[in-house]
């Protein structure tokens, strides 16, 4: 299937009446945009369903319903705190759902840029949050995915939940396959973790969750990384405590109990935190709005080649390569036929301790044993510890690298754009100091306590060289996504340089 955002031409139409007119978003399984409804003059966000070449039909059937549930999700709904729906339009046999177009930010963004918030902002985002899901649960409808990429907070008090792709309605029949959870492994439930019957308390544990990563700056379960362990902590380890007194705290200890009986109803929820919430102000988040970016307009080029190839070919086959250079550059590209599609550019800017720099040509030729790849000017958003700017001569000219990365380091690089190009494999050219190295480099989504994707061993076994370490992903990857890495080890000393990390199909 040939990228639509690549292909169609600017202003798409769809039902003859919605008018797209920049992207806003993509996510698992499909893109978002930004569009106005021609007939009623009004702005209006549009999901499309987007398959990746080869899907199953059995596996298309099932996305096209979960969009038609989410559709049937919120217009039984219709409540202020939920995304409203206004339409499903049909375009080549594929769905469009036309929905509310809001003006804000996700949580997770803002917790990406901000860390935490403060009690009164979380008072107002807990009221939000727990009269959305009131409204859903009486209409017997269980959200199952309450996270933070899926609350909205915009101008005023607004505060939306979202995607409802992942709902249930007790009166329907489950989408989900047996033996197969659905949710985000971070929030699920104990109960649900270990197959008891879906219930809408299991909404309270995973809003619980929510309120604690917003509060305390991260997320209650840590782990390697390993979706197995951390759900085994959810169900087995102790409830971890929290630093939050006053409302946000009776809140957060209410709705996290192992127990689903026991947790803390909504209505109450709603009664602790509401003089607190008053003490917000009209517009609690203005702060943040201003972090709020236009949509993308959309931009016709050249469909991609129809030519595959393998993470292993993708590694050898080109001698002109796109990468991205951690701590000085911050360049993805997904490994593929002819150079490699071009994920995504990271903003200002570089990090502190990283001077700026004059980039290689893309066109340079470098010979495939040499460590360094064709580099771009583009910067890191944030990074802690990031080393210093190494600079060595290969083959192919002058190169720069993050030098002396150590425990600690870490990078984040915004708005990587994986579009529906599914990556499974990355890789790291990187090397050690010394001998008897031990350490990690972990990939996240989101921010340093986000979803760990990959985990990177680092260590001396094959010598102090330069060297490429290719790793599995613990998921598939693809639409927008924040990548944040960090560097961990047993020394705290400065153990290890990197050149480049590079994602594959």
């Amino acid at each position: 299937m040939p990228h639509l955002s690549d292909t169609a031409p600017s202003h798409r139409l769809i039902g003859a009446r919605y008018r797209l007119e920049g992207t806003i978003g993509h996510g698992a399984m499909g893109h978002v945009w930004a569009g106005t409804d021609e007939l009623l003059h009004r702005p209006v966000a549009v999901k499309e369903l987007r398959l990746s070449p080869g899907v199953a039909e059995e596996h298309a059937a099932e996305m096209r319903e979960r969009a038609l549930r989410e559709a049937r999700a919120m217009a039984a709904l219709n409540h202020p705190n939920t995304v409203l729906l206004y339409d499903v339009a049909r375009e080549d046999e594929q769905p469009f759902v036309v929905m509310e177009l809001v003006r804000g930010l996700s949580l997770s963004k803002i917790l990406n840029k901000h860390r935490t918030l403060p009690p009164a902002k979380l008072a107002v985002l807990a009221d939000g949050v727990a009269a959305a899901l009131q409204a859903a649960h009486e209409m017997g409808i269980v959200h199952r995915d309450v996270k933070p990429g899926n609350v909205l907070l915009g101008a005023g008090r607004q505060v939306k939940l979202a995607d409802f792709g992942m709902s249930r309605s007790t009166a329907e029949s489950t989408l989900t396959r047996s033996g197969v959870l659905v949710g985000t492994p971070a929030y699920l439930a104990p109960e649900i973790a270990i197959g008891r019957e879906l219930g809408a308390n299991a909404d309270l544990w995973s809003f619980g969750t929510m309120l604690f990563a917003a509060a305390e700056g991260h997320l209650p379960y840590e782990s390697t990384g390993d979706p197995l362990i951390t759900i085994s902590s959810i169900v087995h380890g102790p409830v971890p405590p929290h630093r939050q007194t006053g409302p946000i705290g009776e809140v957060i200890s209410g709705l996290m109990v192992k127990d689903p009986a026991r947790r803390m109803p909504l209505l109450e929820v709603r009664q602790r935190v509401h003089d607190l919430a008053r003490q917000a102000g009209e517009h609690p988040f203005e702060d943040y709005l201003r972090d709020i970016e236009p949509p993308r307009p959309i931009s016709p080029t050249a469909p991609p080649s129809d030519q595959t190839t393998t993470p292993v070919q993708a590694a050898k086959r080109s001698r002109t390569r796109t990468t991205i250079v951690l701590g000085a550059a911050a360049v993805l590209a997904i490994g593929a036929a002819t150079g490699g599609y071009f994920l995504g550019r990271a903003g200002e800017p570089i990090p502190a301790g990283v001077p700026g720099r004059t980039p290689i040509s893309q066109s340079t030729p470098f010979p495939e044993d040499s460590p360094f790849g064709a580099l771009e000017a583009e910067r890191a958003t944030s990074g802690s510890n990031a080393g210093s700017l190494g600079t060595e001569r290969g083959e192919g000219g002058t190169v720069q690298f993050a030098s002396q990365m150590k425990d600690g380091s870490s990078l984040t690089f915004d708005n990587v754009d994986f579009d529906s190009a599914t990556a499974t494999q990355v890789s790291a050219r990187l090397r050690v100091s010394s001998d008897e190295i031990k350490g990690k480099i972990e990939l996240r989504l989101g921010g340093p306590s986000g979803e760990l994707i990959a985990k990177i061993p680092v260590n001396s076994n094959r010598g102090t060289g330069w060297k490429v370490v290719p790793v599995n992903l613990l998921r598939p990857l693809n639409g927008q996504q924040t990548v944040n890495l960090s560097v961990i080890s047993e020394d705290p000393a400065p153990f290890m340089d990197l050149d480049w990390v590079r994602f594959h199909r």
